[in-house]
C-alpha cells in the first residue's frame, strides 16, 4: 500500500502547523497486507465410532489498514485528533 505519508522531525514525531499534521510530497510504503509466514496443523482423533478433526491455520506478519479508524479521525472521535482544539486538555 503507497500513499501520501506524514512529514516527521528527526525523532520520528509528526509535523504540525497551526494543529493540522502536514504531509510530505513523495508518495511512500505504508503497510504491506503479505503475511510472514502462514501455516497450519490438524489433529485428528478417534475413539471407536466417534471422530474429531480440528484445525490451527495462522497468518503472521503483514499490515492491517482499518476503515474504523479512518472515520475516527475523519470524524474526530479519536483521542488522537484533540492536538489543537482549544478544549484540549491532558
Amino acid at each position: 500500500m503507497v500513499g501520501p505519508a506524514f512529514k516527521r522531525d528527526p525523532n520520528g514525531n509528526i509535523i504540525h502547523e497551526n494543529g493540522i499534521p502536514q504531509y510530505d510530497s513523495e508518495y511512500k510504503v505504508l503497510g504491506n497486507i503479505q503475511p510472514d509466514w502462514t501455516g497450519g496443523i490438524g489433529f485428528d482423533l478417534g475413539y471407536k465410532k466417534w471422530q474429531l478433526y480440528t484445525l490451527i491455520d495462522a497468518k503472521m506478519g503483514g499490515d492491517i489498514y482499518s476503515m474504523t479508524t479512518t472515520w475516527g479521525r475523519y470524524s474526530g472521535v479519536l483521542e488522537e485528533t484533540l492536538l489543537g482544539r482549544e478544549w484540549y486538555r491532558r
